[in-house]
């Protein structure tokens, strides 16, 4: 094995191997023909952009390992505001075991995390791409999470016939003009989980029109936000609304209180 590997390489050999980062240097190790083949393939696949969590088949949020792939949205950092924003609600304002709708739940990520850390009752999560909950239903399982959580293809609300105590989405929301400016790396992701219309709006219009429909009295709605959208989405709800911003100050997730 070389004497000197970039950090990209050190993730992909250790879990091709199967071991932690250090033991890389702890001892000896030689890569058989076959591990050689599949680490170089993993390389190549690497130096035209795909995503080294696509190139593994999985991801960490919020403490937890989830699978990806292609046609999934992989789980920003960033949307970790919005699950401790609910998990915040379920221990401090709201004792009892709220239901959940997550809309847009691509891997799950969200539905999933609030089913293992947040006092609630049942979680219902939508997605219009039976890819994502094809993804999502195996993430639950992998997290034991499947028993409290009830997948359903719908584009957002649906199908629905039931009121929630809390709605989570994070929506697509990137202008359709800048998608093509992206970085390499996110052309991977679905388009059907970037594309928020003209303006990036389009998704929190829909939700605005529909969600009183399918939230309880005193309901609240948390959605994560693009950069520079807060006050456009804000401005669509009357009431109490509230933004959450993320590690880096940015605006990330607004909250409405029915």
């Amino acid at each position: 094995m070389r004497n000197k590997v970039t950090s990209e390489e050190e993730i992909l050999l250790c879990d091709m191997l199967g071991i932690e980062r250090i033991g890389l240097y702890m001892r000896d190790l030689s890569l058989s023909e076959s591990q050689s083949i599949q680490f170089e393939g993993a390389l190549k696949r690497r130096a035209k952009g795909e995503p080294l969590q696509y190139i593994m088949g999985r991801t960490e949020f919020f403490g937890l390992s989830f699978f990806v792939g292609p046609g999934v949205f992989i789980p920003r950092p960033e949307t970790e505001v919005l699950v401790e924003a609910v998990v915040d609600k379920c221990r401090g304002e709201r004792p009892f075991a709220p239901t959940i709708l997550d809309l847009c739940t691509g891997s799950g990520c969200i539905a999933i995390c609030l089913a293992k850390y947040a006092k609630c009752g049942k979680i219902i999560a939508t997605d219009i791409s039976a890819k994502s909950l094809q993804i999502a239903r195996k993430n639950a399982v992998l997290n034991n999470a499947d028993e409290k959580i009830e997948f359903r293809q719908a584009d957002l609300f649906q199908g629905l016939q039931e009121k929630f105590d809390i709605i989570t989405c994070n929506p697509p929301y990137i202008k359709r003009e800048d998608i093509k400016n992206l970085p390499r790396e996110v052309s991977y992701d679905p388009i059907i989980a970037l594309d928020g219309g003209e303006d990036g709006l389009d998704f929190y219009r829909k939700i605005t029109e529909q969600v009183h429909k399918f939230l309880k009295e005193n309901g609240i709605l948390i959605m994560e936000l693009g950069d520079n959208q807060a006050e456009a989405v804000k401005n669509m709800f009357s009431g109490k609304t509230e933004i959450i911003n993320d590690l880096n100050g940015i605006e990330r997730a607004l909250i409405w209180t029915k």
